[in-house]
């Protein structure tokens, strides 16, 4: 068992982040494919496809076993057969709302690529949260969809393919979203290192400026190929991810779910500039490696211990 602890700073009042927390509407908008809320009565219910283990409806009950209005809840949510205890808070903190998320007893999952991960679950749904908030589109994960081999992801990003390029290519813009240390040969055979040690060294293997990006990757063993293609529409741009190179049958869903939160920062980082920041979390230094340099250096900005 472990424990998460995770925080969003988000640019809107705290009343209106707690209420985008705790209203059943807006839940299915950014959350869960369905919800059913009810403070009064200690009810935050949610289930469908967009859920892990994709519960139905009378799986899907957390009963709150902790309210302060307006401010912090706790509910309990059932996930590989163990009880999980959630706590979400929003406070005030330099003009912004910041969203606590403690995560208590997490079971482990299934070793290597297998399992998804719930950091990266929660990871996607506070980025989701920001984006709702901001009236922008929001990227659902369908855990009721096949995620063995090859792994796909589509979206339309609100600004140019040369802003998405640079977001993909450039070690400053990947620093921000992915890489610890990045450093970029951009060339055939040339070296695309997001400073994770030999798991994060990639080989170009093709590249033509704002449509393609094909980087040869050894981190999981055989050699698997990422490939980003970007295709300019209607002022902003089309981006199709594929990961391919594992068996059909071969569970991936670490990595889809993985990808899926990268990809939705790619597109916040694009479409909001300097002003987006992920989530951050408690990062111990000798982990410090496998996190983007912009999480590692806001660390100082963690308010959970101040404010528990």
């Amino acid at each position: 068992m472990s424990t998460l602890h995770m925080e969003q700073e988000l640019p809107f009042g705290a009343a209106r982040v707690f209420a985008a927390l705790t209203d059943g509407d807006a839940l299915t908008a950014w959350f869960a494919e369905h919800a059913d809320v009810s403070l009064d009565a200690g009810r935050y219910d949610f289930w469908g496809r967009y859920t892990p283990e994709c519960p139905p409806r009378e799986a899907g009950h957390h009963p709150i076993t902790g309210l302060e209005r307006d401010e912090r809840f706790e509910f309990r949510w059932t996930l590989r057969g163990e009880v999980t205890t959630v706590g979400l808070r929003v406070v005030e903190a330099d003009g912004a709302a910041v969203v606590i998320v403690h995560h208590a007893d997490v079971p482990a999952g299934e070793p290597g690529l297998a399992s998804w991960g719930l950091e990266d679950v929660w990871y996607l749904a506070l980025e989701n949260l920001g984006r709702h908030l901001a009236g922008r589109p929001v990227i659902r994960c369908d855990f009721s969809r096949d995620m063995t081999g090859t792994i796909e992801h589509r979206l339309l990003i609100d600004g140019p393919p040369a802003a998405v390029w640079r977001a993909l290519t450039d070690p400053g813009q990947l620093e921000r979203w992915i890489a610890s240390s990045a450093s970029v040969e951009l060339e055939p055979g040339g070296r695309f290192d997001l400073g994770w040690g030999d798991e994060g060294v990639l080989e170009v293997r093709s590249v033509e400026p704002e449509r393609r990006l094909e980087l040869a990757w050894s981190g999981f063993g055989d050699e698997t190929l990422v490939r980003f293609e970007l295709e300019p529409v209607d002022g902003g741009t089309r981006l199709l991810f594929t990961h391919e190179g594992f068996a059909p049958d071969e569970p991936v869903a670490g990595l889809d779910v993985g990808w899926l939160h990268y990809l939705a920062w790619v597109q916040s980082l694009v479409e909001l500039g300097s002003e987006w920041v992920p989530a951050i979390k408690e990062i111990g230094e000798a982990a410090a490696a496998f996190y983007a340099r912009l999480q590692w250096t806001r660390q100082r900005l963690l308010v959970g211990e101040r404010v528990a």
